[in-house]
């Protein structure tokens, strides 16, 4: 399976479109070399990405948790 790791556009340019044009770029070479089937992970708080890949056609598969922690001094 593909996946695409991460895309991401300098808030100074965003809106633009090239989000899109990136992930278009990506799917297109997948889709060439390899199965057309590809996942990706994405923030649950990013309006814009989720727009974009539900656009894409992609779906919701499952959710994620990410745990962070300070690990100086570990116990």
């Amino acid at each position: 399976m593909n996946e695409i790791y991460v895309i991401a556009v300098h808030p100074d340019h965003a809106g633009r479109g090239l989000g899109r044009k990136m992930a278009i770029a990506g799917l297109a070479s997948m889709t060439a070399l390899t199965t057309p089937v590809a996942m990706l992970y994405v923030d649950a708080d990013n309006a814009a990405a989720l727009s974009l890949y539900s656009a894409l056609g992609f779906v919701p598969h499952h959710e994620e948790h990410a745990f962070v922690g300070d690990i100086t001094p570990i116990p």
